[in-house]
């Protein structure tokens, strides 16, 4: 025994990052063998130390270094401790106690405890000892970020985790708030370990160890999570923007490749999905970045936003923030940016992978060598026709999100399918999921195990009827506890796309035959219809189903108005009739069929999709509406159009009742989402009374709340349908509610709202809108402030190009041969024989902006737009005198006005410009010695203003 305590003492070789010695698990291997331990507990029994090998080799050391092995027996035989506890907090000194050792010999133990790296075991989540020392004998700290955590770089000595590979990931992840103790934010910590542990996947990353660690810092002891992964070299992100292979052939199998690897990274998500004992959850942030390569596959990462939830809860969570800005759904945001307080579940991972999905689909099209990644990415970015102006402390300053450029992201699926060559071409089926799982109504997305099935045939061509039976086995879930109507459901999918199979699937787990889609149909209409092209095996439990199903009266629909009983009396004004089927033929009742839970009659719709309510609101039935929704009516329903009720109400035939109407749905609370729902052609309800010129209607939503800010599909705001209309009165006192890039944005025709005035005519709404945009220039609006563009189109080396300046100023300028001629006014700072090259720095930029500003504001009153340049040459260029004075067009001065009026001026042109700032600058006695104009043509020479050019022109 005390040739093995010699031997463990003298071999802690083993050094780890910190520096710090420690007995390694391969010396411990070495040293504590089978004879050892038969030699130091004198004994023959070869089952015996087999079994110390197997459960507690490392607590044998400990207690030989220890000079206790004579306990060694109490310990077994007792079950006090095993291997894996040895180094968790208070383990090892609860079982010492449990031994009856005195408190010297229970301190003796736990010291040589901390003379042993630490072993970490898969599926444990140890609070680790103080003192004990971790194994990671190299160390590269903060190689990237993740949710909550930092990820570090770990090479662990041998023997001390489970897996085989050299190097691992470690992310570490800190309390927000550093309050040790606080059970909530414990619990935020462990959810990812908990998800992680729960949800093992080949397609998902596999947590090979955990622990808690306690840290001391200056405000005492911290404790952190600390989760062990294989370590990758690349993320997708990365994967996409460059190709892994040099070899041209190798490179065009990869890219066929990609469409098991789209399969395989969709199993996985659709396995996070899936109910595995009661218990569901959603990833919340799935997007390229977390998603990790390993070889040949792809591998879902960063859990840190999952949740496990009981199926009765659903998957939805009302946590924020959620997601990342470019990858996040729609429904996400409001209009002005911020989140939205609702509950997010598993469709929002349907959006994100949507999204991952078009792009990995662009790599199978053009490969690697265009950079179309990056190209998509930018064009996102470029675009101006965005779906919403978020108020910038909600946005990143270049949006290129998915969810905000929808007319970019489907054009750029158009190309991709055309680029492939055949409509049916497998990236055209791809592109085709993508699109479903990207719906605008987060009910009617893809489930992710429909996205799955779709794509394993898409994936395996080779695929037979067997193997597909076998594989929607497997995927099939059961229906949520209630679906509404107006959502498409995977049973009208399935019947749409004649697959008998996952019908016959779907019927035996009891998706509902009575739900309608958008369009009125059930899932039975579709079958009934397409019965036909369908396998004789789905059709017999479909029949047999419908054999001992019964129909009650308000489902008889009248020939000639395609209504039934209750949608007619609801559209006539009919109460009494109204009153009587809903208390005659209760919902409950046994006239209904079989699945009634699915089937709320009130919600029946008509061949255009609308429902009693729908048609009571079009109708102007105020009394039917009150009775229709005691009953539960949904509001929040649209027609095939797209249109709610509110978008009803703006084509309501009597306009004085309109601000009751809208006060009479608004009771309800899902009315609220009716007011930003787009139509088929991406209208609100306010942009459509605005369209069908219903003033009142138009100011009665506004003072509902109703966003201002919202494009439609023609890529139309609403001052260009104030412009197309001629309704310049009805807009004025919201006037400045508008920022200036609404006043500057180009509709599908490339056409600013002015000019779109000046087409249809409308000399009031033109004027209206130019003097408008003139003032918010004149007041140094933030939008179109010089500096502003300047920033926005600067290169790295502070150069403006003349590419990126036109992209900026276009919309505000539309005449590029005069943004030309301005721009070629002033010595370029790169001379190139193409202007597309040359440059400007900040000053000439700056000087250039200036100058079109003033021909825009002179146009109308000096012929040919001559503008005070301060003098030039026969071609067109300013003298060198004036291109030096022009240099200083970045340096500002403060006013000497003594009124503390905070302005600043400049002194480029004869008389002088300043940047107000407020009601202050009113008070300025140099502004007002320009009579309150920022621009004069007059020359205008007063002592203050002398001194200040004087102070302005000093070096």
């Amino acid at each position: 025994m005390e040739d093995l305590r010699k031997e463990l003492s003298a071999y802690k070789l083993e050094k780890n990052w910190e520096e710090e010695n420690f007995i390694s698990m391969k010396a411990i291997e070495r040293l504590v063998s089978a004879e050892s331990i038969k030699r130091a507990l004198r004994i023959r029994d070869d089952a015996y130390s087999d079994s110390v090998i197997a459960k507690s080799r490392v607590l044998f050391a400990i207690l030989v270094l220890a000079g206790k092995e004579a306990h060694y027996e109490t310990f077994i035989e007792s079950n006090l401790i095993r291997d894996n506890e040895v180094f968790d907090e208070n383990s090892l000194e609860t079982a010492c106690q449990l031994a009856k050792m005195s408190g010297n010999e229970i301190a003796g133990i736990c010291k040589r405890r901390n003379d042993f790296g630490v072993i970490l075991q898969p599926d444990h989540l140890p609070t680790l000892a103080k003192g004990v020392k971790l194994p990671w004998i190299r160390k590269q700290l903060g190689i990237d970020r993740g949710s909550y955590g930092t990820i570090h770089k770990v090479k662990p000595a041998s023997g001390h985790l489970t897996g085989h590979e050299d190097w691992y990931a470690e992310k570490v992840i800190s309390p927000s708030d550093h309050r040790v103790g606080n059970a909530e934010e414990w619990e935020r910590l462990s959810r990812e370990f908990v998800t992680l542990v729960k949800r093992k996947h080949s397609n998902i990353v596999p947590l090979i160890a955990s622990y808690w660690l306690q840290s001391r810092d200056s405000s005492g002891y911290i404790k952190t999570l600390h989760l062990i992964f294989p370590f990758a070299e690349r993320n997708l992100g990365a994967w996409m923007e460059k190709s892994p292979v040099q070899d041209l052939v190798k490179e065009q199998e990869l890219q066929k490749d990609l469409y098991r690897r789209t399969f395989s990274l969709m199993a996985g998500l659709s396995f996070l999905h899936r109910e595995i004992d009661g218990v569901i959850t959603s990833h919340h942030d799935i997007k390229p970045s977390n998603i990790l390569v390993f070889g040949r596959d792809f591998k879902i990462a960063d859990f840190g936003h999952s949740r496990l939830r009981h199926l009765d809860q659903g998957s939805a969570t009302t946590r924020q923030p959620l997601g990342t800005f470019d990858y996040e759904p729609p429904e996400y945001r409001k209009e002005n940016g911020k989140p939205a307080e609702r509950a997010h579940g598993r469709a929002f991972d349907a959006w994100s992978i949507g999204c991952v999905i078009i792009e990995l689909a662009t790599v199978i099209v053009h490969g690697w060598d265009l950079a179309m990644i990056e190209k998509f990415r930018e064009e996102r970015r470029m675009n101006r026709n965005l779906r919403k102006r978020y108020e910038s402390d909600h946005k990143p300053s270049k949006d290129k999100s998915f969810h905000n450029n929808p007319n970019v992201v489907r054009t750029w699926i158009r190309n991709l399918k055309y680029q492939s060559g055949n409509p049916r071409s497998r990236v055209s089926q791809l592109l085709d999921v993508a699109e479903n799982l990207m719906a605008e109504d987060p009910r009617s997305r893809l489930y992710t195990w429909e996205a799955e099935l779709d794509l394993f045939l898409i994936s395996d061509i080779h695929a037979n009827k067997r193997r597909n039976i076998e594989r929607i086995s497997l995927c099939v879930q059961k229906p949520p506890a209630t679906i509404p109507n107006g959502v498409s459901t995977p049973l009208h999918r399935a019947a749409a796309n004649c697959d008998s199979d996952r019908v016959k699937f779907l019927l035996e787990y009891d998706w509902p035959l009575f739900v309608q889609d958008l369009d009125g149909n059930t899932p039975e209409d579709i079958i009934v219809k397409n019965a036909g092209k369908m396998n004789e095996d789905c059709l017999k439990p479909f029949r047999s189903y419908f054999e001992h199903s019964q129909w009650e009266p308000r489902r008889r629909r009248d020939k000639t108005t395609g209504m039934t009983s209750l949608q007619a009396a609801a559209s006539g004004g009919n109460v009494d009739e109204l009153k009587t089927i809903l208390e005659h033929y209760p919902c409950d009742g046994g006239l209904q069929p079989l699945d009634n839970k699915y089937t709320p009659d009130i919600e029946i719709r008509t061949p255009e999709g609308k429902t009693a309510l729908f048609l009571a609101v079009e109708r102007n039935q105020r009394a039917t509406i009150r009775v229709l929704l005691e009953h539960e009516a949904q509001v929040m329903t649209q027609d095939k159009l797209g249109n709610t009720p509110l978008h009803a109400i703006a084509w309501a035939q009597d306009m004085e009742k309109e601000a009751a109407l809208l006060d009479e749905l608004l009771t309800r609370q899902e009315a609220l989402q009716c007011l930003e729902h787009r139509n088929h052609v991406g209208e609100t309800p306010i942009a459509l009374a605005l369209s069908d010129q219903n003033i009142e209607y138009f100011q009665s939503l506004q003072d509902k709340g109703a966003v201002l800010h919202t494009v439609n599909d023609m890529g139309e705001n609403l001052l260009h349908i104030m412009a197309r209309t001629g309704e310049a009165e009805t807009i004025i006192p919201y006037i400045h509610r508008f920022d200036t890039a609404e006043f500057s944005a180009r509709n599908h025709k490339m056409m600013i709202p002015s000019m779109v005035a000046e087409k249809y005519g409308k000399v009031e709404s033109r004027e209206l809108i130019e003097s408008h945009l003139l003032s918010t220039l004149g007041k140094d609006s933030k939008w179109l402030s010089y500096e502003q563009i300047y920033e926005h189109c600067r290169g790295e080396d502070n150069l403006v190009r003349f590419t990126d300046f036109t992209k900026q100023v276009t919309c505000y300028w539309p005449d590029l041969k005069s943004i030309e001629r301005v721009w070629r006014r002033l010595p370029q700072k790169t001379v190139e024989n193409n202007i597309l090259q040359t440059s400007h720095d900040k000053a000439y930029t700056l000087a250039v902006l200036y100058m079109l500003h003033l021909e825009k504001f002179f146009q109308s009153k000096r012929p040919g737009g001559c503008i005070d340049s301060g003098g030039g040459s026969e071609d067109g260029r300013v003298t060198e005198d004036r291109a030096d004075l022009l240099e200083k067009f970045d340096h500002w001065i403060e006013c000497d006005c003594q009124t503390e009026c905070d302005q600043e001026w400049n002194f480029i042109n004869k008389i002088g410009i300043y940047r107000p700032a407020g009601n202050r600058s009113l008070q300025c006695k140099a502004v007002n010695a320009l009579g309150g104009s920022k621009f004069t043509s007059k020359t205008l020479k007063t002592t203050l203003l002398d001194q200040l050019r004087k102070k302005w022109k000093e070096p």
